[in-house]
């Protein structure tokens, strides 16, 4: 039984790496640590975007385990609006700044925020589908809280390759 969660948890990690690939969370971590001009700043920025992304996962799946709770698909397509928004926004405040300001730092608010932001959407509403099938809730706490780490990582190393 043991090593059967532990796989499930290593699957877990390697999930949140891919998920980490998913051409939304590229585009997304790009338009915030576009302007970085050293690697450790960037994966800084990849590894909050990451950190936003899990919190919004964490808690909303600790609500669907819970309480049981379930997305609309009405709800689903708002939040992909909401986050296709964002990334219209992020591109041209890019675009905009790039030609009237000297490269600087973002502030760490900002991939936190957008993080949180996107976690809201896409394929990480797919990653809360498995959730009902973990009876229990500590390990499926557990389940999110590993997917969240492979995320962390892979936005940091994808924030360093890009």
């Amino acid at each position: 039984m043991l090593s059967v969660l532990l796989l499930a948890l290593g699957s877990s990690f390697a999930l949140g790496l891919r998920h980490a690939t998913d051409p939304d969370h590229v585009v997304a971590v790009t338009a915030v640590a576009a302007r970085e001009r050293s690697l450790a700043r960037a994966a800084r920025v990849g590894a909050l975007w990451g950190v936003g992304h899990t919190a919004t996962i964490m808690v909303v799946g600790c609500a669907i385990v819970l309480y049981k709770l379930a997305f609309t698909p009405r709800v689903g397509l708002s939040l992909e609006l909401a986050v296709a928004v964002m990334l219209v926004v992020l591109g041209a405040a890019n675009l905009v700044g790039a030609r009237t300001e000297p490269a600087r730092r973002a502030p760490a608010a900002r991939p936190l925020l957008v993080g949180v932001v996107h976690g809201l959407a896409g394929s990480a509403a797919a990653t809360l589908l498995v959730l009902p099938l973990i009876a229990d809730p500590r390990w499926a706490a557990a389940y999110l809280l590993v997917f969240g780490a492979g995320t962390v990582a892979g936005m940091a190393l994808m924030s360093v390759l890009i």
